[in-house]
C-alpha cells in the first residue's frame, strides 16, 4: 500500500471548502511540507486519495515526482491536475503513457492547467471545456 511520503501536492493544487482554501494555493496549515492540523484535518483532507494512493500506482506516479495529481471525480472522470511549475508534465513519460492507456480504455480524463480545463481525447489532444470543479467538501 502506498503512502504520501513527502508528497503534499494535494495541499497545494486542490481547493478545500472546509478550510476556505482556493485551488492552486499552498494550504495555510502546511508547514515544512507537513500538515500542522493532521490529527484534526477536515473530512475532505482525511478522505482524499489520489490514484497513487487509491490504486497503488508505481512510485513514478506519486504526484510530487511526476508533476500531476491524478484523482477520481464523483462523476467517474479522472482529473489530472497539473502543477503550474511543470505545465508539460502531463505530456511526458510516465504520465502521458498512463493517460493514453486510460483514454484508450474508455476513461474520460479532464486535464486542469491553471484555471483552464480540457477534455483529453484519444489522440492525446485537448479540447477546452468549461468544468466547474467543486472544491472538496
Amino acid at each position: 500500500m502506498n503512502n504520501c511520503g513527502p508528497c503534499n501536492m494535494c495541499c497545494t493544487l486542490l481547493g478545500i471548502r472546509e478550510l476556505r482554501k482556493p485551488p492552486g494555493r499552498v494550504c495555510q496549515h502546511s508547514a515544512a511540507g507537513k500538515c500542522a492540523i493532521y490529527a484534526d484535518r477536515p473530512t475532505a483532507c482525511r478522505e482524499f486519495q489520489c490514484l497513487f494512493l487509491r490504486d497503488g500506482l508505481e512510485m513514478q506516479y506519486r504526484p510530487d515526482l511526476c508533476g500531476v495529481n491524478l484523482h477520481q471525480l464523483p462523476d467517474d472522470h479522472v482529473m489530472a491536475t497539473v502543477h503550474p511549475e511543470f505545465p508539460d508534465a502531463w505530456r511526458k513519460a510516465p504520465v502521458n503513457t498512463l493517460l493514453d492507456r486510460l483514454v484508450m480504455a474508455g476513461q474520460r480524463i479532464i486535464v486542469a492547467l491553471g484555471d483552464a480545463t480540457f477534455l483529453l481525447s484519444e489522440n492525446m489532444t485537448l479540447q477546452k471545456v468549461k468544468v466547474h470543479i467543486e472544491e472538496a467538501a
